[in-house]
């Protein structure tokens, strides 16, 4: 509560963001038509987050455990998603989910809509980028998801603001994204 009283002004302006983008990413894909993409998907299909399915409708999932908000886990898409070719799969959307589990706590991860077939669209695997991060940008570039974000040192207060600028690849092969350091799970 005390950030919220010391950062309500930034809370309020990032809530209006988002809700601009929700809207933005609507009315985008309520005119899709035949031509149809991963981004008119991206709000409502099962993306894999810590080994869990998490259906979003609406960009958004709410999962109770329990009858206190602590026992509450709320998944949703932060931003307007990066749409491009992923892989060699063309017309592909980069998604940032962001998770929150009841407390204090604000998870970031990165996964993908990714195309099948003609109208059938699948939620990929999430890579985190961890918590306490500030995600400056996610774009699609020769294949590869790129995310550019500003994160604590190590060994950094969880109060103190993200000093860090990163820069993440996430690859695409099978199905599945991956680190480019690391072979993809199948």
């Amino acid at each position: 509560m005390v950030w919220f009283k010391r950062n309500g002004m930034a809370v309020l302006l990032g809530l209006t963001v988002l809700a601009l983008g929700v809207s933005l990413l609507r009315a985008q894909t309520s005119s899709c038509g035949t031509q149809c993409t991963a981004l008119c998907y991206a709000l409502d299909i099962t993306y894999q987050v810590e080994g869990l399915a998490i259906q979003l409708s609406e960009g958004r999932n709410v999962f109770r455990t329990g009858l206190t908000k602590q026992d509450t886990m709320l998944t949703e898409i932060r931003q307007v998603p990066s749409q491009g070719t992923l892989g060699d799969i063309p017309n592909a959307a980069a998604v940032l989910l962001e998770q929150r589990h009841g407390g204090d706590a604000v998870y970031y991860y990165i996964a993908a809509a990714v195309p099948k077939q003609r109208q059938v669209v699948y939620g990929t695997n999430a890579i985190p980028l961890g918590d306490r991060v500030q995600v400056l940008d996610v774009a699609l570039r020769d294949g590869i998801i790129w995310v550019t974000y500003v994160a604590h040192e190590a060994g950094a207060a969880a109060d103190t603001v993200p000093t860090v600028l990163k820069t993440m690849q996430i690859c695409y092969q099978d199905g599945v994204l991956y680190l480019p350091n690391a072979a993809p799970l199948h």
